[in-house]
């Protein structure tokens, strides 16, 4: 019995060999191949006109915060929405900023009258200069207080900066957001352009105002476009430079972060190999 299971254990460890070998044969064979790595390999060895892939990005956005440890009062977009440049996107509930505004203004009133007075008696020699300046320099100081506060008050209501849509509201009414915590991101889709990675040997045939057409997926529709501008610098690891597009006709279906293909129509025919 015990020859038998010794025979057995034996026969069982010289498959497993034999597994591992032709395993490692293959592996072997694969690198060989070269086959391309996800997510490494993604720049087309030809020359523009079998297409390199790119992604639609707006020129415009921004992701919305506040140092204003307060609540929401109005927030009145939601995700899709559009909106306006000056339109309210976020008010906050600052009526006791307000109040502390107020009372500063009034104690930069007080000192200016102090101030004026002082200068007024000095005038009927009452008083020294330097009552004078120090009455100057407090009525300053509450000036610089009150606005500051006045600075403060200004950012309890964010107006758009520009025309555009809502991506993501990050909070809701009546939260108090942490400081620099992110309310909303907003981007302007009327202003896009295509971001392209090309291999660096394009350079030289590449340039500003070129021609190509960029198949976008989501849609399956062409479009024209020209390069718009190119990077200023190459990418030493990957040999690569990134260019940007410009749209000269496209869909009003057309959004900030879809991909595609462009085809530079007037690359040159890659070499015979």
């Amino acid at each position: 019995m015990q020859r038998g299971g010794s025979r057995t254990r034996l026969t069982i460890v010289q498959l497993a060999a034999a597994i591992l070998l032709a395993a490692g044969s293959a592996g072997v064979s694969s690198a060989g191949a070269q086959a391309p790595r996800p997510g490494v390999d993604v720049v087309p060895a030809g020359d523009g006109r079998e297409g390199v892939r790119g992604v639609v990005k707006p020129l415009a956005e921004a992701q919305i915060t506040s140092d204003l440890a307060r609540r929401i009062q109005e927030l009145p977009w939601r995700d899709g929405d559009r909106f306006r440049k000056g339109d309210l996107l976020i008010r906050f509930d600052c009526q006791e900023l307000q109040a502390e505004a107020n009372a500063a203004r009034a104690v930069w009133r007080g000192k200016k009258l102090a101030h004026t007075n002082a200068a007024e008696l000095h005038r009927r020699q009452a008083a020294g200069a330097l009552a004078v300046a120090i009455a100057a320099a407090d009525a300053d100081k509450a000036e610089a207080d009150a606005q500051a506060l006045e600075a403060r008050l200004d950012r309890c209501a964010i107006a758009a900066p520009f025309d555009g849509r809502i991506v993501e509201r990050l909070a809701a009414p009546y939260e108090t957001p942490t400081p620099s915590q992110p309310i909303l991101r907003i981007v302007d889709d009327s202003a896009l352009e295509i971001q392209i990675i090309v291999p660096s040997r394009w350079l030289k045939w590449i340039r500003e105002g070129l021609d190509f057409t960029f198949r976008i997926d989501e849609t399956g529709e062409p479009a024209k476009a020209k390069v718009r501008r190119i990077g200023a610098s190459v990418d030493p690891v990957s040999q690569t430079v990134r260019i940007a597009g410009e749209f000269v006709t496209r869909s009003p279906d057309v959004l900030g972060g879809m991909s595609g293909t462009a085809v530079f129509e007037a690359a040159p025919h890659r070499p015979a190999e």
